[in-house]
């Protein structure tokens, strides 16, 4: 399935929103915003240390549900302060199986 470098992803959690996601294949795994993860009531299920240009840091793990282009995806995903980001969540290349990214 193609799928653009942006794309309106459908998260479920204790409501259902939906919102524009980045489409991410330098990053490993997917990442949302702590206010949204709190907005949605995402059960945590550990901490990680992660990589990333502003150096390293630990996060914590929530389990997600979402949909992108018609498919449901189960996945982990990081939390972070995404609030002075444009996008609320990037989807990573470990829920990306079965995607080709076309950028135009």
């Amino acid at each position: 399935m193609i799928i653009k470098p942006f794309e309106k992803v459908r998260l479920y959690g204790k409501k259902v929103i939906e919102i524009i996601a980045k489409i991410d294949t330098g990053a490993y795994r997917s990442s949302i915003d702590k206010e949204l993860a709190e907005e949605l009531e995402l059960r945590e299920v550990g901490e990680k240390g992660f990589r990333s240009s502003l150096g390293r840091e630990r996060r914590k793990l929530v389990k997600l549900k979402f949909e992108l282009a018609g498919k449901l995806i189960e996945t982990e995903v990081s939390v972070a302060d995404r609030s002075r980001m444009k996008y609320k969540m990037i989807v990573g290349r470990r829920d990306l199986k079965g995607f080709s990214v076309k950028i135009d």
